[in-house]
């Protein structure tokens, strides 16, 4: 599994400051994206790799109007913490298909991108 730092650092910041959050359990449940993803990949595909991580509450797969085919991104939801972490820290710059996915929280309100270098 690949390492991310960046992630796990943050970890306690989000439940220490989101009022939404009581005990790692969101009421809108957490969110992560998967960039990268590869233009043949089904939402079964999908499902099968991130519920490794726990069950999945919501998946969406953009398709492209035109061709039909996912445009490269899913959002995929989970209702605890724990389990959105587990799979962010799991599968980011894992491989999808033969493709090199990059995942991470969907809607942080700050960037957990870098948040490595502050520590």
């Amino acid at each position: 599994m690949a390492e991310c730092k960046s992630v796990c650092i943050s970890t306690s910041f989000f439940l220490e400051t989101d009022p939404l959050l009581k005990n790692g359990i969101a009421v809108e449940g957490f969110v992560i994206m998967a960039t990268g993803v590869n233009p043949e990949a089904s939402e079964e595909d999908l499902y099968d790799r991130f519920g490794e991580f726990g069950p999945i509450r919501n998946l969406h797969l953009n398709l492209d109007r035109r061709t039909g085919f996912p445009k490269g991104y899913a959002l995929i939801e989970y209702t605890l913490f724990d389990e959105a972490h587990a799979a962010v820290s799991g599968l980011h710059n894992a491989e999808l298909m033969g493709y090199t996915i990059s995942v991470d929280f969907a809607f942080a309100r700050t960037s957990t991108k870098g948040l490595d270098r502050l520590v």
